[in-house]
């Protein structure tokens, strides 16, 4: 199911002018060994799809058509700003353990809970958190990673 969901995220919704940008397994392995293991769902979207970039305008006109209370999706955080990001957030009030992994394109940040190192059982799948900058508050938003992607795939496309 998880491919599924993927593919029909992106065939919908990436922008076709900026390619996904694949993500090969050493570079998140090092955003891990400093962040934290993340869970296998994201994981596997990454390795597969790489961190997109979301064609805006026409997911918003999508949401504003149909009155969803989903907010955008503007981007996906590559894993090599991953850390940097995630500690420039911490200072601005970002729960520790949360990690950013896409942006609404307004400065808020989705973000999964990492899971510490040392802890050898991943994670299949995890909650989506928004990190609001203005509020600098967090609010779970979804209890899976590839529910809140599958509430986007169902989405009609205008």
């Amino acid at each position: 199911m998880n491919n599924t969901v993927f593919k029909t995220f992106v065939e919908k919704w990436v922008d076709r002018e900026y390619l996904p940008k694949t993500v090969a397994p050493g570079p998140l392995e090092k955003a891990e060994k400093d962040l934290g293991i993340l869970p296998l769902a994201y994981r596997q979207f990454l390795l597969t799809y790489g961190w997109v970039q979301v064609e805006s305008p026409r997911l918003v006109e999508s949401l504003l058509t149909t009155r969803s209370s989903l907010d955008p999706i503007h981007e996906f955080v590559s894993p090599f700003d991953m850390p940097g990001l995630t500690q420039q957030l911490r200072g601005a009030g970002l729960k520790r353990g949360l990690v950013p992994i896409a942006t609404d394109g307004r400065g808020n940040y989705y973000c999964v809970r990492s899971k510490a190192v040392r802890v050898s059982a991943r994670e299949p799948d995890a909650p989506v958190w928004i990190y609001d900058h203005d509020e600098r508050q967090c609010e779970l938003i979804k209890e899976s990673f590839v529910d809140w992607l599958a509430d986007y795939a169902a989405l009609p496309v205008r």
